[in-house]
C-alpha cells in the first residue's frame, strides 16, 4: 500500500485493499490510511465508508481522505471532515487545516486561519501565501484586508516568494 502511495498508483492500493477479504485477511488501519493516501477523491470516498465498517478511521484516515479532496477541488468533502472529526472527538491537524485551506477562498480562509489561532496551530509559510494570493480577490478596502491579516500574525514579508 506504501509503495502505490509514493507513486501515485491508487488503481493497485484500491485493488490491493479489496482482495484482503478475499484472502480472507482483516486490513489494518495503516493499510487502509496508505491506500487512502493513494487515492483520488471519489475512490477515497469509498475507500473511507468501507473503512468505517471494518475500523474507526483515526486523524490520518481523515486527513488522507481531506487531501484526496483538496487535491481535486472538493472543498465541501474538505469542510465535511471537521464534521466528522467533531463526531468522533477528534481534533484536528495542521494537515487537516492545510486540506481546508487550500481548498478555500478568502472568507473562508480567514475563518480557518482564525480556527487555527484558536486551537494554537501555526499557519506555515505556503499558508501565509495563499492567504496573501486570496486576499488579492476580495472586494473591501486593502486596509481592512490588511488589517486581518495582521489580526492573525500574517506578514506581507513572510508571504513573499524568493
Amino acid at each position: 500500500m506504501s509503495a502505490c502511495e509514493k507513486t501515485n498508483q491508487w488503481e493497485r492500493a484500491a485493488d490491493a485493499l479489496s482482495q484482503l477479504p478475499v484472502a480472507a485477511l482483516q486490513p489494518s488501519l495503516v493499510a487502509c490510511n496508505a491506500a487512502l493516501s493513494a487515492c483520488r477523491w471519489r475512490v477515497a470516498a469509498r475507500m473511507l465508508a468501507t473503512l468505517r465498517r471494518l475500523l474507526r478511521p483515526d486523524l490520518v484516515s481523515w486527513n488522507a481522505f481531506a487531501s484526496a479532496c483538496e487535491k481535486q477541488s472538493v472543498w465541501r468533502s474538505v469542510l465535511g471532515v471537521f464534521q466528522q472529526l467533531s463526531l468522533q472527538r477528534l481534533a484536528p491537524d495542521e494537515r487537516t487545516f492545510a486540506a481546508a485551506f487550500f481548498s478555500s477562498t478568502w472568507p473562508r480562509a480567514l475563518r480557518l486561519a482564525r480556527q487555527m489561532a484558536a486551537a494554537s496551530l501555526q499557519l506555515d509559510v505556503i499558508m501565509h501565501q495563499t492567504l496573501l494570493e486570496s486576499s488579492l480577490c476580495v472586494r473591501q478596502p486593502p486596509k481592512d484586508t490588511f488589517q486581518q491579516l495582521s489580526e492573525l500574525g500574517v506578514s506581507l514579508l513572510r508571504g513573499i516568494k524568493h
